[in-house]
């Protein structure tokens, strides 16, 4: 990450931090990326690098980023000449870092509107980053994901083992947030069964059980 991006990232957290409950702001990985201890801050990053990595991206081509939460991954995504399309339930800090960073290819999409502005087969590649585990109905939305993405596009998820390393990360930082709907492993089983092919896994940092993260990208099963 770049000293902008960690500068703004602070501005934008003291910003809406007064805003927000702190189990929105610690969802939205804020403390994360800037408190805490280093281990914890070198987990968040390097996450980001595989999830970058895992979306193999190519420039001129269009991305959607679901759950955008702090937009830390956008000023990567519109680079290159990329489209990118953003949505979160509160877009308030993607928004302001976007502002602040002059990315003018982001476009943000109210959360609940989102599906009637992607028309069908228009992306190549969607990422669904450390979202999913917090919602219930997944298999409606994957199918939604599936029918905008093109076929030979990429489904990018990651997301919690919810292992007791895990868990025990997240009290060491102070996490005040919910523990999640669903782990990693349920999230990859609905996209596999969504009708989608595995193409990319990193597991971070090690393979069970000292796993804390898992990094995914997906193609369809007919690419």
């Amino acid at each position: 990450a770049t000293s902008e991006l960690k500068q703004l990232l602070e501005e934008s957290f003291d910003r809406y931090c007064a805003q927000l409950s702190a189990d929105i702001t610690d969802e939205m990985a804020f403390p994360a990326y800037l408190r805490g201890n280093a281990l914890s801050r070198y987990f968040f990053w390097r996450k980001l690098e595989y999830v970058i990595k895992a979306a193999a991206l190519r420039p001129d081509t269009a991305v959607f980023d679901f759950g955008c939460g702090s937009g830390v991954l956008l000023p990567t995504l519109s680079d290159e000449g990329r489209v990118v399309w953003a949505t979160d339930l509160h877009l308030g800090p993607a928004q302001y870092l976007t502002s602040a960073m002059k990315l003018s290819s982001v476009e943000f999409l109210d959360p609940d509107a989102w599906q009637k502005e992607i028309p069908d087969g228009r992306l190549d590649v969607i990422i669904a980053a450390n979202v999913l585990e917090h919602i219930e109905d997944r298999k409606s939305l994957l199918r939604i994901l599936a029918q905008i993405l093109k076929p030979d596009g990429r489904l990018v998820v990651s997301g919690p083992t919810e292992g007791e390393l895990y868990r025990m990360g997240r009290r060491l930082i102070g996490f005040s947030g919910d523990y999640h709907v669903s782990t990693i492993y349920d999230i990859l089983s609905d996209v596999r069964e969504t009708g989608f092919r595995n193409v990319y896994q990193h597991k971070l940092p090690f393979i069970e059980p000292f796993c804390l993260y898992i990094i995914a990208s997906f193609q369809s099963a007919n690419s």
